[in-house]
């Protein structure tokens, strides 16, 4: 039985949903378009820039 903190390991940056699947996608894929991520994602355009934003930085 572990005690320890349940979230120890957990990167609020990479970790969020759509920042997660962004980067399964990604690791899935050598190259991928914008507009077919956007749509895998089902994300607007403006919440993908800011999640891959929020990544790059």
């Amino acid at each position: 039985m572990s005690t320890g903190d349940p979230l120890a390991g957990f990167d609020t940056i990479v970790h969020a949903p759509h920042r997660l699947r962004l980067c399964a996608l990604l690791d899935a894929a050598e190259e991928a378009e914008f507009g077919v991520v956007q749509k895998q994602l089902s994300l607007s355009a403006s919440a993908l820039s800011k999640h891959v934003s929020v990544l790059m930085d």
